[in-house]
């Protein structure tokens, strides 16, 4: 691998390590907008509300975020692992002009590692996307069938 490309390969890697960084934040935030929009409706319930009306929104919005919550947790480790394979592609990158096929060998290890753990990452993020806004939308529902 010429120097150049190995370069490339190194920069497109301390890039895609930061958005892996931002990754993790996005769902330690879902985690923490999950849990607040629980304690919003349980106080909403439990103060605002003496008599509800339609519970069966009510209850279908809790679960959402829950579900939300349980895969905004799952997920946090996906990135840390993508970024650990990351560490490995560009550790074994770096080491390829002392003995090539070996560290092609461990470059390609890593970076099926890095493929599956992204594949994680696409999935719980359209899970948590759905899950929030249903959350969102059915207590919004909820709350218009209430203050009528």
């Amino acid at each position: 691998m010429s120097d150049n490309k190995l370069n490339h390969l190194l920069m497109s890697v301390d890039r895609l390590k930061e958005v892996q960084r931002i990754q993790y934040d996005y769902f330690k935030h879902l985690t923490t907008l999950s849990v607040g929009s629980i304690g919003v409706i349980a106080t909403l319930v439990l103060k605002v509300l003496p008599e509800p009306k339609c519970m069966v929104l009510l209850i279908i919005s809790i679960i959402s975020f829950f579900l939300c919550l349980l895969a905004s947790l799952w997920a946090l480790t996906a990135p840390g692992n993508a970024i650990l394979y990351m560490v490995g592609i560009q550790t074994y990158a770096a080491a390829a002009p002392e003995n090539p096929e070996r560290h092609k060998e461990a470059v390609e290890k890593e970076s099926r590692k890095l493929e599956n753990s992204l594949n994680q990452i696409k999935f719980f993020d359209i899970f948590t996307k759905i899950f929030f806004l249903v959350g969102i939308v059915v207590f919004l529902v909820y709350v218009g069938v209430n203050l009528k």
